[in-house]
């Protein structure tokens, strides 16, 4: 037990709206729909027992920004009993052979493969292992006939996860069948977590394969199929393998053959540019608000270029607010479809920019897409994600001086436009009150405020190692920012691998940092390293621990919570340089109460204000890219892959 019974409220804590009355009744409804299932299966009404299947996924989620319709507000105890009641229904009728899974109806249900996946994990069954077997007549030694016919293939395709121990050959059926196989390959990189061993490499074999096939049309036949390609491309990033962002390739190959399919075409540049006084920048935005982590790393830059640039900022509907836009000399709002690709390359042509900037690319499909067809003389990319596009018409990508030395696998010309990233203060920040040391706590919580998709096998195992080494009792906190089934999924598999810890359900920003401010230490994951996370911890004084990436096999993702730390002058005792070094720091982080109560103090020490929320970074961005502007046909003809601020 915790001596800080605040910060466990919210373990189970219903979703607001949701009273006791609500989910009983909610719970008798889904009984019904089940009960319905089951009876259309029981008289071999297949067809109208797949409808009801499908209706039943299509209303659950994996994904916080889509509405869930089935979980929402059950305790863990009652999703467990629906997902057990659903996937027990699903096993019954996969093993009919009478039940034939035909192409149309993989179409269909593939979209839910990780919707699926996830919830089996929620009932005991964890995978669908055991159907499979019989799907494929597989004997004791795992071996099984390469003669299956098509219906038992595609459910053997929708049954297989992520949490699967039963190996599929995926370049294998990737090449045989991308038509079938593509679907599984995207919804697989979807799943949120893969804090397993055996999650974590399969994860590991689909980026492989997808590395070896190197520029492979992976066929996205509908526009449905290519919007699942965007978080694939995103989640790459999250991987352990040094060679991740090779996999990039493959899907870069295949938003080529989708837009072209589409109509879109590049226009032709003249060859010689002139130099003008206020050059026209288009600045392609995924998200930004006020209120959104991009705005707080890039809102002084994107004022501040305004100053030399005539600056257009892209949006698309729903994902950017009035409250920004008036940051920009002009506005173009685009319809956020998949199928108006062609329309959108063409807005962006008609504005007959001279220069292209993505603040970042990951978070948004079709901006995805884009960043593969030169639509200016010019491009560039911000590391709002922080990774190599991979894209042959994206020129420069731009970094801080931190970065530099971590950017070898990059295919861009590496700019280095900042020595600082000046992020913007809030006033949720001013607000804090620091606890400073808590005397006499029974138990240290420590926080781990990181999306889920940054949580991982490899980091996972070195939190397993901490606690069982040191002599204090210690209690995990995560903030994973997922709900409904995921966060379900989230908690049963972190309960297994570190028993006792808290994994919260999302928060309004004041809340999550009360919740911030409760604990006693932050822990940075590794490789993909926080950026917000960071300033929210030092805001609040917590001491941290950090992992600096090797510059040899780590990318740009892995120096980020070095970045913050030194923008901050905050103490370099925070910082490991190995993970050996990182399990030591944190043990003594936490046996030591001398040396924490030491980094306390110099943290309450530091003057954010000025070294991290007011620093030259936003006049060193734009000088970079107006020197890019300038010299852009020197830099293209020149073999120098790095261009450095202070060298100009």
């Amino acid at each position: 037990m915790t001596d800080n019974n605040d910060l466990l409220t919210d373990h189970v804590e219903p979703e607001v709206g949701n009273s006791e009355e609500d989910i009983k009744r909610e719970i008798s409804e889904t009984e019904k729909e089940l009960d319905k299932l089951d009876a259309e299966i029981a008289v071999q009404d297949y067809r109208a027992a797949f409808n009801s299947v499908l209706d039943f996924l299509s209303k659950t989620s994996v994904h916080h920004a889509v509405e869930e319709k089935v979980f929402s507000g059950f305790s863990e105890n009652q999703a467990q009993y629906i997902a057990t009641r659903f996937v027990a229904a699903v096993n019954f009728l996969f093993l009919q052979k009478n039940f034939r899974l035909n192409e149309e109806g993989f179409r269909y249900l593939s979209p839910y493969h990780s919707n699926y996946s996830t919830m089996v994990y929620l009932t005991p069954f964890v995978n669908s292992d055991h159907i499979i077997r019989r799907v494929l007549n597989m004997d004791e030694n795992g071996h099984y006939s390469d003669d299956i016919d098509l219906p038992s293939f595609l459910k053997l395709l929708f049954l297989w996860s992520p949490y699967s121990n039963v190996q599929l050959p995926f370049r294998e059926f990737l090449e045989a069948y991308p038509q079938y196989m593509t679907p599984i390959i995207l919804t697989s990189l979807r799943s949120l977590n893969y804090f397993e061993e055996h999650s974590h490499a399969n994860r590991e074999q689909i980026i492989q394969t997808l590395v070896d096939l190197g520029e492979y049309d992976l066929q996205f036949s509908t526009d449905y199929l290519a919007s699942n390609a965007g978080s694939s491309w995103m989640n790459i990033s999250y991987s352990t393998a040094a060679n991740k962002y090779d996999a990039k390739y493959a899907l870069n190959f295949s938003y080529k053959q989708w837009m072209k399919r589409h109509g879109v075409k590049e226009p032709s540049f003249p060859v010689v540019r002139g130099i003008k006084e206020k050059p026209v920048l288009g600045i392609m935005n995924e998200i930004l608000n006020k209120n959104h982590a991009m705005f707080r790393c890039f809102g002084n830059t994107l004022i501040e270029l305004g100053k030399r640039f005539h600056t257009i900022g892209f949006f698309f509907e729903g994902l950017g607010s009035e409250d920004v836009f008036d940051i920009f000399d002009e506005v173009v709002v685009f319809p956020h479809q998949q199928d108006a690709v062609k329309k959108i390359a063409g807005g962006v042509i008609k504005k007959k920019l001279d220069m292209l900037l993505y603040t970042s690319i990951g978070m948004n499909n079709i901006i995805i897409a884009l960043s593969n067809v030169r639509l200016a003389p010019i491009q560039m990319a911000f590391m709002g994600h922080p990774s190599s596009t991979r894209s042959d018409v994206m020129d420069y990508i731009g970094v801080a001086d931190c970065q530099m030395q971590y950017t070898k696998a990059f295919s861009e010309k590496i700019v280095n436009v900042s020595s600082s990233t000046p992020i913007i203060m809030l006033d949720e920040h001013r607000d804090i009150v620091k606890k400073g040391i808590k005397k006499n706590k029974k138990q240290l919580d420590i926080v781990v405020p990181s999306m889920v998709m940054k949580l991982n096998y490899e980091f996972l195992s070195v939190l397993g190692r901490i606690k069982s080494n040191v002599s204090r009792n210690i209690c995990y906190h995560f903030f994973p920012n997922v709900s409904g089934i995921s966060l379900l999924n989230a908690r049963k598999i972190m309960r297994s691998i570190l028993p006792n810890s808290v994994v919260h359900p999302p928060y309004g920003y004041q809340k999550y940092l009360d919740k911030l401010c409760e604990c006693d230490i932050h822990f940075g994951p590794f490789p993909f390293n926080n950026t917000n996370g960071n300033v929210d911890s030092l805001v609040a004084g917590l001491p941290m621990v950090v992992l600096r990436g090797d510059p040899e096999k780590d990318g740009v993702e892995s120096v980020a919570d070095v970045i913050v730390l030194k923008n901050a002058g905050a103490p370099e005792e925070m910082i490991a340089n190995t993970v050996d070094e990182y399990f030591d720091l944190a043990c003594r982080m936490i046996d030591d109460n001398e040396f924490r109560e030491s980094i306390v103090e110099k943290l309450n020490n530091l003057d954010l204000e000025s070294s991290l929320f007011d620093n030259d970074g936003a006049v060193e961005a734009t000088n970079a890219l107006w020197d890019v502007y300038v010299n852009h046909d020197k830099y293209q003809e020149s073999d120098v892959k790095y261009i450095n601020i202070k060298d100009v």
